[in-house]
């Protein structure tokens, strides 16, 4: 639960393009289980995308690969300003959107607030 916690304290503080959006949070279970609701982001995460591409032999193009690490790194910038330190960057944990043309950076869980 303290994760959760500190990842809804993150999350209301941040607004950028390319992370993943807070939109609101609510306890079920008489307040044993904290759920957070997350910007929809229709294409996925990363991960499984680079899987279908292998197995249907397809690639990913050099230019579109650029374009997902300059907007990692625009994420990226926005949470080290805020002192934010994400701990868990890996594909899994970034999310495309639906025309694939976005990459957003997600699951703050481990993040850590820098002293």
């Amino acid at each position: 639960m303290k994760n959760t916690l500190n990842e809804i304290r993150f999350l209301c503080s941040i607004e950028c393009d390319y992370i993943c959006g807070y939109e609101e949070s609510f306890t079920i279970n008489n307040g044993e289980i904290l759920c957070i609701v997350m910007e929809f982001v229709g294409g996925g995460d990363l991960l499984s995308k680079i899987k279908t591409c292998k197995e249907k032999n397809l690639e990913i193009t050099e230019d579109t690969i650029w374009k997902y690490i300059c907007q990692i790194l625009v994420g990226l910038k926005k949470l080290h300003e805020l002192k934010i330190i994400h701990w868990d960057i890996k594909s899994a944990n970034l999310f495309l959107s639906e025309d694939f043309e976005i990459l957003k950076l997600g699951d703050l869980g481990i993040a850590k607030l820098a002293k």
